[in-house]
């Protein structure tokens, strides 16, 4: 879990998208990173399990979106886990854009929690071949201490992002 945090318009999303991303593609980053499944960035908007339903498809395409969701929507939390396994057998990375959008645009309270407890338990477990990067506006830093397992998780691994220069650019 790596939580990249930052201003609006500090370049959150640009460090990632063009920077981390592609270096974990090529295999630079870390060792062995050119083998990963890297999912295409999303965002969670106003109904993140559907977002992320989407998103889990594209790359399952021999599952119907019903039980894609299903699995995701089960009580145990180990969906997206399990989803992960069938996708590859190396590590996924899942690029959560704007996650602030889980506090400001999710109504749903079960909805959104549901989808904090399926990040948290990907995170979480020892074995887990998910690797989840998120960026988030500072001035939301706070919603995530509002779950104590997301709250530990964005706590100790957050990294801070000032505004860019030309020159990074």
């Amino acid at each position: 879990f790596l939580a990249v945090i930052g201003a609006s318009g500090s370049g959150k999303s640009s460090v990632v998208m063009a920077g981390l991303l592609p270096r974990l593609a090529d295999g630079d980053a870390i060792p062995g990173s050119g083998a990963w499944r890297i999912l295409n960035p999303f965002k969670p908007g106003k109904m993140p399990l559907e977002n992320l339903t989407n998103q889990v498809g594209r790359y399952l395409p021999q599952l119907a979106p019903s039980d894609i969701r299903r699995e995701l929507d089960h009580e145990s939390a180990r969906g997206l886990l399990r989803l992960a396994r069938r996708i590859t057998s190396t590590r996924l990375v899942l690029y959560i854009d704007q996650f602030e959008e889980l506090f400001t645009l999710t109504e749903n309270d079960t909805e959104r929690r549901q989808f904090i407890d399926l990040l948290t338990t990907a995170a979480n477990e020892p074995d887990s071949p998910v690797t989840i990067l998120v960026t988030l506006r500072a001035d939301f830093y706070d919603r995530p201490l509002e779950y104590v397992e997301l709250g530990a998780l964005v706590t100790s691994t957050a990294v801070a992002i000032l505004p860019l220069t030309i020159t990074e650019l």
